[in-house]
């Protein structure tokens, strides 16, 4: 299975990716639009026809959704499923995560739909991107591995609409356990901090646990 989607991935990422935007934008447009209700038949009536047209391709059995790569220097090519930095997945944003002298950054512009509190981005959906953007700086530090803990201190309201930006500092090794702590800011107004715990595995062992699992 992991050969077969390292080949799907060679042959249809762009086509993928383009989908997956498509999506995006329909979910913006659903949970925003004021149709009227033969508008929302009609556009109902060609979403089952897609999905319909998609289920064909499912494959049976469970999924691999790690492709087998030598190199991590991009995240989202190691899990271009992953709702938060996924390319493919219409879930994420996504947020595009860069290293830059030793640490992560990545800046977003939240829409609507991660909106919770009327005209800011839900806490959840921060926590969930911390939780990523702490994971990728231990991946490109060669310090990758699952979360034990995250607490995220909301200081300000994130905006929707606006450009935001993540950033986490180096990890810090323990043993085997990994301290990363991260912020998120709009310009110099800081909205969030995180810090998280993570235990220390070899990328291949991880790799294997998810092997595992399927």
């Amino acid at each position: 299975m992991p050969l077969r989607l390292t080949q799907w991935l060679a042959d249809s990422r762009i086509a993928a990716q383009e989908l997956a935007q498509a999506i995006r934008e329909l979910i913006a447009v659903a949970v925003t639009a004021l149709a009227p209700d033969d508008a929302l038949v009609r556009a109902t009536a060609s979403i089952r026809e897609a999905i319909a047209h998609l289920r064909g391709y499912v494959p049976e059995g469970p999924l691999a959704r790690y492709p087998q790569l030598e190199s991590v220097s991009n995240p989202a090519d190691v899990m271009p499923f992953d709702p938060v930095v996924g390319t493919l997945n219409p879930l994420a944003p996504p947020l595009v995560l860069t290293g830059e002298d030793g640490r992560v950054a990545g800046s977003i512009v939240f829409t609507t739909p991660y909106e919770g509190p009327p005209g800011c981005v839900h806490g959840g959906v921060i926590a969930a991107c911390f939780d990523q953007v702490l994971n990728v700086a231990n991946m490109l530090a060669g310090t990758a591995g699952p979360t034990a803990s995250l607490e995220v201190s909301y200081r300000k309201p994130t905006p929707i609409g606006v450009a935001v930006r993540f950033e986490a500092d180096p990890p810090v090794v323990d043993g085997r356990q990994v301290r990363t702590s991260g912020i998120l800011r709009d310009g110099d107004t800081i909205l969030a901090e995180a810090s998280g715990v993570f235990v220390l595995l070899p990328f291949d062992r991880l790799m294997a646990l998810t092997s595992e699992r399927r």
